[in-house]
């Protein structure tokens, strides 16, 4: 096959000792339109809602440093009174000390909640998909003639 064209083997040597793949991009615009009509838009709730999550779940750990900055500022009052909390605000203060903690409490719960559903969704999601992919394989195998096996090349016996 290649005593015919040594230029083929020399192009396919290169290609196969090249460091860089050349790719327009066209191919992978095609393989994500593919992507979303054949598997993802039968289950496109699935999808919206996993990126719904992902937008509310990646901000919650900025709300930790905001609430250590009231804490500091409100809380402590580290700015205002440097040698300490007068005793006359004590009650106050404890009230606003209990309000960090359990806003950092509650940060904590929905982020662990946004986490959990964040897996469940991207699971679901992922079987739908597989099986869909699946699905179409067994339809391929099944529509291929019973002695396809026998006149296909393939192995080493052959």
């Amino acid at each position: 096959m290649f005593e015919k064209h040594p230029e083929r083997l020399n192009r396919l040597i290169d290609d196969l000792l090249s460091d860089v793949q050349e790719e327009s991009g066209a191919e992978t615009v095609s393989d994500f339109g593919r992507l979303w009509r054949d598997y993802v838009r039968g289950h496109a709730g699935l999808a919206l809602l996993l990126f719904a999550v992902m937008a509310m779940w990646g901000p919650l750990p900025l709300i930790l440093p905001l609430l250590g900055q009231y804490n500091v500022d409100h809380v402590m009052m580290v700015t205002d009174y440097p040698a300490g909390i007068p005793e006359t605000m004590w009650e106050a203060q404890t009230r606003k000390l209990w309000f960090v903690a359990v806003a950092g409490a509650g940060v904590f719960a929905l982020f662990t909640a946004f986490h959990l559903i964040h897996g469940w969704v991207s699971i679901k999601l992922a079987q739908c998909i597989i099986y869909r992919m699946r699905e179409q394989l067994h339809k391929k195998l099944q529509a291929l003639h019973v002695g396809f096996d026998d006149s296909a090349v393939g192995g080493a016996g052959s």
